[in-house]
């Protein structure tokens, strides 16, 4: 999954039937409703989430 479609409503793997879909859709736009700001890089298998609270 790319970084885009990460923090898309709804979206969500294969893997978990079960998900809503909503979780880092909601996180996004509270952070950015605070003027935060966050980012997702996948480096090396690692999935990485970062807020930047400046």
């Amino acid at each position: 999954m790319n970084e885009i479609e990460l923090f898309e409503r709804f979206k969500k793997s294969s893997i978990n039937k079960d998900s809503t879909g909503l979780g880092l859709s909601l996180v996004q736009r509270i952070v950015e409703y605070y003027g935060f700001s966050i980012k997702y890089i996948n480096k090396n298998n690692s999935h990485i989430i970062t807020l930047n609270f400046l």
